[in-house]
């Protein structure tokens, strides 16, 4: 089953990945759009410095969360 997140950031905001214990971190200044299939793959698109951005992770457990940090 697909499922789908949506979280608008705010200044500060910065969106985190956890892929096999790594994190990517991403700050981004518009709405971030994360899609995924339970085990396979994530696909994260927004906005970074006006640029539009996208990542794929494969094989994220479903488990684990997508975080939207402020720090």
């Amino acid at each position: 089953m697909k499922k789908t997140i949506e979280k608008v950031s705010r200044d500060g905001m910065f969106l985190a990945l956890l892929d096999k214990s790594k994190w990517a971190i991403y700050p981004v200044d518009s709405a971030i759009v994360c899609s995924w299939k339970s085990g396979q793959q994530v696909r994260v698109s927004g906005k970074q410095a006006g640029r539009t951005f996208s990542h794929s992770i494969e094989n994220l457990d479903f488990a684990q969360k997508v975080y939207a940090l402020k720090l």
